[in-house]
């Protein structure tokens, strides 16, 4: 999918620029497939997250570090400590960062 925008760009000369008629030229902007879907009405925004590569991530970096049992349901993204206990965040960053801090705290 191309996007043309118009950018007013008074005194300025580009590669890009259109006929001169008000001062202004035309860009051209190529959407990424996941842009396309967002305009087109796909499920996905730009702040969405893919929670099985999330998840999959989360487990990679903590899993040799005795944490289990990742999991994000109802927007709540959590682990399991090799004691049984749930680390929980809102997001997986904030889960991260307690994950973190419970572990520099077991050392």
């Amino acid at each position: 999918m191309l996007l043309f925008v118009t950018i007013p760009q008074p005194d300025v000369v580009g590669t890009l620029e259109a006929t001169q008629t008000s001062g202004t030229r035309m860009e051209l902007i190529t959407m990424s497939r996941a842009a396309q879907g967002a305009a087109a009405g796909g499920r996905r925004g730009p702040f969405a997250v893919n929670e099985e590569a999330t998840l999959a991530e989360l487990e990679e970096a903590w899993a040799s570090g005795g944490y289990h049992g990742f999991s994000a349901d109802d927007g709540t993204w959590s682990a399991i400590g090799s004691a049984g206990e749930v680390l929980t965040g809102a997001t997986p960053d904030e889960l991260g960062r307690k994950i973190r801090a419970h572990w520099q705290a077991m050392q």
